[in-house]
């Protein structure tokens, strides 16, 4: 059979299909959604990697040693590892499909991608991304809120819920003066705090509502002696009842509250 006549019987079964060639707005297209779908992929790394540095910094690594020997593998962001580990995943299987991408090793583009979503992490952990975006699923996201921050919170809580061994986290009730207030616990239950002005590590104006984190020792029954005295910052030691708006405190407190970190 000659070649004409192949080209023929072709161009006879494509009009019996009725096939038509597809526009060229299709090929561009499946030639641009890869490279989104990878875009999007390190970008939402990018956010995890940022949550993560955030949750890293703000886990009380000065007082390892008075936390007990597992107790930072317990505070571990284990959700945001995973949900980075997964989008590292989909960025290689996306750059895998773009033009030329096949021919780049597996470790190199996961290596990149890594390099990118840490130098973009930082960016956004520097901006505040970070935390906004923490404090925005908390209150908005149930799910996130009660299971797997809930799951976190349980032994920070546990610690900071622990007055004879000098931790004690919650909420200002009341102020008599500022080394002198009364404070409620994630129990509950209600202390007589005195302090000095020396507790104040990094000072700010103290005020009703206002959630700390107190470090120090039980005097007596319901009444603990303040030696250290610092913002509840950490995302995962939100009360229960209410998520903690960590830029409305910098905004009340411009001029004197410095973030420990």
């Amino acid at each position: 059979m000659t070649e004409q006549n192949i080209a023929k019987k072709i161009l006879e079964k494509i009009k019996q299909a009725n096939l038509k060639p597809k526009p060229k707005w299709q090929f561009t297209l499946f030639d641009i959604l890869p490279w989104f779908l990878f875009t999007l992929a390190v970008l939402i790394g990018s956010l995890a990697t940022s949550i993560i540095i955030l949750m890293t910094r703000t886990n009380d690594w000065d007082l390892y040693g008075r936390m007990g020997r597992f107790f930072f593998l317990k505070t571990i962001p284990y959700f945001w590892i995973i949900i980075l580990i997964l989008f590292l995943v989909l960025a290689y299987i996306n750059f895998n499909k773009t033009k030329g991408g096949y021919r780049y090793q597996f470790y190199i583009i996961i290596l990149a991608s890594v390099i990118i979503s840490v130098v973009l992490g930082v960016l956004f952990y520097n901006l505040g991304f970070s935390e906004n975006l923490e404090f925005r699923m908390q209150k908005q996201v149930p799910f996130y809120r009660n299971v797997i921050m809930g799951h976190m919170m349980k032994p920070q809580k546990m610690m900071w819920s622990n007055p004879e061994e000098g931790f004690l986290a919650g909420q200002v009730i009341s102020i008599t003066d500022n080394y002198d207030f009364i404070f409620k616990d994630f129990e509950t239950n209600q202390w007589h705090i005195i302090a000095t002005e020396d507790s104040y590590i990094h000072p700010f104006r103290l005020e009703t509502d206002m959630k700390l984190r107190l470090l120090g020792q039980k005097i007596a029954e319901e009444l603990f002696e303040a030696q250290e005295i610092r913002p509840l910052t950490a995302p995962w030691m939100m009360l229960e009842d209410d998520v903690y708006n960590l830029n409305n405190l910098m905004k009340e407190n411009t001029s004197d509250l410095r973030i420990i970190r």
